[in-house]
């Protein structure tokens, strides 16, 4: 692929929408290769749900105005069948098994506060809208600020909802990280506590419970001897 400095340097004329990359998907179980795809533009975001490989491309580095931001998601079932384009003025943040999560900022580029973000279907028809949202993560959850909760920081957020099954799990005060679990995502939630004052401060993680994409996303208490760290 060649890059803005490249072309400089070679004198050649070159814009953003002239990138061109490569997007495979891997079966991870056999390592073979479902689909693989030469993706024009800028990639602004890639995911995956059940049976689709979504990738969002612009003209431009965000997808609004003139960047004239796209959707295209690729069938996995039938790697030759033909692929759909939904324009977007959104940032494509993530997905559950079967929707994408289309947010009005970038989420990974750091927090801008909890904001609403969009559930298309794989068509591009809106199936939903989840408000107050400061962070998703993999496997289908998303981080919220309970609706009336008075929060300092709108930042962090107070509960987890898994989309795919609607279960909420309440997280106030709590520290959430992503796991890798034997058999699929999984969430990590533990309560900080800090000791000592100054260069003497210490802070100590102790895990609270455990959720997994592979169920419900209910929290699991067993077996919280797999996160403890040596």
């Amino acid at each position: 692929m060649l890059d803005p400095y490249e072309a400089r340097e070679e004198r050649k004329d070159f814009t953003v929408a002239d990138q061109r990359a490569y997007v495979l998907v891997i079966e991870t179980e056999t390592g073979r290769t479902v689909r693989t795809e030469e993706v024009k533009g800028l990639i602004l975001g890639q995911v995956l749900t059940n049976d689709t490989l979504a990738v969002e491309t612009s003209q431009a580095y965000y997808p609004g105005g003139n960047g004239h931001g796209t959707i295209t998601t690729y069938p996995l079932a039938k790697p030759t069948a033909k692929a759909a384009t939904i324009p977007t003025d959104k940032w494509l943040v993530g997905a559950t098994q079967d929707s994408l999560l289309l947010a009005p900022s970038n989420m990974s580029q750091g927090h801008f506060g909890a904001q609403p973000l969009t559930r298309l279907s794989e068509s591009g028809h809106v199936v939903g809208t989840v408000t107050g949202v400061t962070e998703v993560y993999r496997g289908g959850w998303v981080g919220r600020v309970k609706d009336g909760t008075d929060s300092k920081d709108e930042d962090t957020p107070t509960e987890l909802v898994h989309l795919d099954s609607g279960v909420t799990t309440d997280v106030a005060g709590l520290k959430v990280e992503e796991v890798a679990l034997p058999t699929a995502a999984g969430l990590l939630v533990s309560r900080e506590t800090t000791t000592g004052e100054g260069q003497n401060s210490k802070t100590t993680s102790t895990p609270q419970f455990w959720l997994s994409a592979a169920d419900d996303g209910h929290p699991h208490t067993e077996n919280l001897e797999q996160f403890s760290t040596k």
